[in-house]
């Protein structure tokens, strides 16, 4: 009774009707004309493909038991990021069982589903290394009996219902064009996005480019120093766009990034989650922020995240703080310099010849908004720099620099090499085990710890070439297919 009837004559019938069983016997549905594609395995914890499904019943490190389920939950999160060499020289390292089941570990390194955990404490475990989400649970929602790693949570309590929107501006030169499609293949993975431009760039028109007005500028449009540390010139009116269009309204957050940052979604909604759970474990003052519903500017590096009630707060004052310098202005000369720059930074850093996005948001948080609306915003202009809460508890990284990789800076070779260990570092469960993986390496402390900052970074800055941007997305995003 309950049973569905097409399995009638079919496995487990009468008796039983399992979804293991069920499913995988939906071979009515040729005869109704449906055509049923089903890669994969009744059978938790099979291959070829990517593993979907690592099995407890199978742990080589005590099956069931929950020390057992503890330590395979360890050895999973330690295989994260690690090449198939570096998994079994960690393995042999080890040594024991894990030395023998080796492969079993590195083929669940990426395993979204855990099967037979009885515990909440192994679902914590689970939740806390693999997901990288360690906030004491008050709005998660699971299965009984199985650990579902969800791409679009992020973790920390950053449900998929908090609405990522993520948008760059680009001049479209010969450098931007090399890498966009890998830089919309990591953008469509935010819950919404936008490329923005200037009109005058002579591309035609794409779904995903929004072409807006930028003041003729003071060099011509094809010289190569045209709006060099200037992009706030196209970005106001791209922010004049996000409020007009009802996007303000949409989104929870909204990310700033460039066209030479590789951006992790999936990574960044973890790291706002990760910097909200700092906040609330700050002092008073930090704890309101993240707990009430203020204005807040997560500053990482020159990539700028913004909560829905910072960009109203901004709409609201947008008659003011939109306005820009134009040829014919006020100010003259001093003015004409700095066509399209926000005439909020008159007499500022950076004014008139300049007016960078990572001079102008902080100035923004710290100064112009100040006085009617008061802006949280922890972290720090410059890309690479660790922050501490006010409770000297570090914030993790929110934008790895190349100009400060230790294994040779920008260098293409270098630039991979860099993002191979990063990758590397994702999989380390303390800073011990790191430091173990760089001797091996023979990588001193300081490289190590520029590196092992960066093991759940969000924004890498200063990849110049596609390659760079899809071994990042192949190996730190887990997307290894090619671009189309």
């Amino acid at each position: 009774v309950g049973c569905p009837l097409f399995q009638k004559g079919h496995q487990e019938w009468p008796g039983a009707c399992s979804q293991d069983i069920v499913y995988p016997t939906l071979d009515i549905l040729p005869h109704l004309k449906v055509k049923v594609a089903a890669p994969g395995d009744p059978g938790c914890g099979s291959q070829p493909y990517p593993l979907g499904c690592w099995e407890m019943q199978q742990n080589p490190l005590n099956g069931e038991s929950h020390e057992g389920e503890l330590q395979a939950i360890r050895e999973l999160a330690a295989m994260g990021g690690k090449s198939k060499e570096q998994a079994l020289e960690y393995c042999e390292k080890k040594g024991g069982v894990l030395s023998k089941n080796c492969m079993k570990f590195w083929d669940g390194r990426s395993v979204p589903i855990i099967h037979h955990l009885h515990q909440a404490s192994e679902h914590a475990l689970a939740r806390e290394l693999l997901d990288n989400d360690d906030d004491p649970l008050y709005s998660h929602c699971c299965s009984r009996g199985g650990f579902f790693a969800s791409s679009g949570s992020g973790g920390g309590g950053f449900a998929s219902s908090r609405s990522l929107f993520c948008f760059a501006w680009t001049p479209r030169r010969h450098q931007d064009e090399g890498v966009v499609q890998e830089v919309r293949r990591q953008q469509a993975k935010c819950d919404g996005y936008l490329f923005f431009t200037d009109k005058e760039n002579g591309k035609p028109d794409e779904p995903d480019f929004m072409k807006v007005e930028v003041p003729r500028q003071n060099v011509p449009r094809d010289h190569p120093q045209w709006l060099y540390h200037r992009y706030m010139a196209g970005l106001m009116p791209a922010w004049s766009h996000i409020f007009e269009s009802g996007l303000a309204d949409k989104h929870d957050w909204f990310i700033n990034t460039e066209f030479d940052h590789f951006l992790s979604p999936n990574r960044t909604r973890a790291n706002i989650a990760a910097w909200l759970q700092i906040l609330r474990r700050g002092s008073a003052q930090e704890q309101a922020y993240a707990y009430v519903d203020n204005p807040l500017m997560l500053m990482w590096g020159n990539a700028y995240a913004f909560n829905k009630k910072l960009v109203q707060a901004m709409r609201e004052q947008w008659s003011t703080l939109g306005r820009v310098a134009s040829r014919d202005g006020e100010s003259g000369e001093e003015e004409a310099k700095a066509v399209g720059c926000p005439l909020f930074m008159k007499g500022r850093s950076e004014w008139p010849g300049s007016c960078s996005q990572d001079v102008i948001y902080p100035t923004l948080a710290w100064n112009i908004l100040r006085p009617t609306v008061k802006v949280a915003n922890p972290g720090a202009p410059g890309c690479g720099a660790m922050i501490k809460s006010q409770k000297q508890e570090e914030f993790p990284l929110g934008c790895w620099e190349m100009q400060q990789n230790p294994l040779g800076g920008e260098d293409h070779n270098a630039e991979l090499q860099a993002i191979k260990e990063l990758a590397a570092m994702a999989g380390m469960a303390s800073w011990a085990a790191a430091q173990e993986h760089c001797n091996a390496s023979g990588l001193k402390e300081p490289q190590c710890r520029t590196l092992y900052n960066g093991r759940n970074v969000p924004e890498i800055h200063h990849l110049h070439l596609a390659s760079e941007h899809a071994l990042a997305r192949s190996i730190l995003d887990n997307d290894p297919d090619p671009v189309q």
